[in-house]
């Protein structure tokens, strides 16, 4: 099991939802140097920690931090594309709810669970318009979202 693994997990979830177009979504090493089209979602790893949990097996607790790209900030359409970012960031959160608390992933040497609850709620900072990705700035959002990774 691999911070990547989880990354790459994150990603096909982020895919299937609805408004995401084809592509738009890729494994890590597929991820561009810059974005030819919007919207556009990367999954970076951010604060975790992970320990020995009994006598063969580890455990993590990271935050992934989940970046949605909606629209360069050069695109003067303001009101159209806040409607599709506020209608884009509730299906990202309705995606991740519903998501929680189950096993993403659970083979045989590995797990991978989207944590959630009252001690470890999903965040996000709502609209916001400092994205930047190769240099370019966009207006879209976060979320953060608490994974918990098991592994041998």
């Amino acid at each position: 099991m691999a911070i990547e693994d989880t990354i790459n997990l994150l990603q096909a979830l982020n895919q299937g939802i609805t408004g995401i177009p084809p592509g738009a979504a890729p494994a890590l090493t597929n991820y561009p140097t810059v974005i030819d089209f919007t919207p556009f979602v990367i999954t970076w790893p951010a604060d975790g920690s992970w320990y020995i949990k009994g006598a063969a097996s580890k455990q993590a607790l990271r935050t992934y931090r989940v970046i949605c790209f909606v629209e360069s900030l050069g695109v003067n359409d303001i009101p159209s594309r806040a409607v599709e970012a506020v209608q884009l960031l509730q299906r990202f959160i309705d995606a991740y709810i519903t998501a929680a608390n189950v096993a993403q992933a659970d083979p045989p040497t590995y797990q991978v669970t989207i944590e959630s609850g009252p001690d470890t709620p999903h965040t996000d900072g709502g609209l916001i318009s400092s994205l930047t990705f190769g240099g370019k700035a966009y207006h879209g959002f976060e979320l953060r979202i608490g994974v918990r990774e098991y592994w041998l």
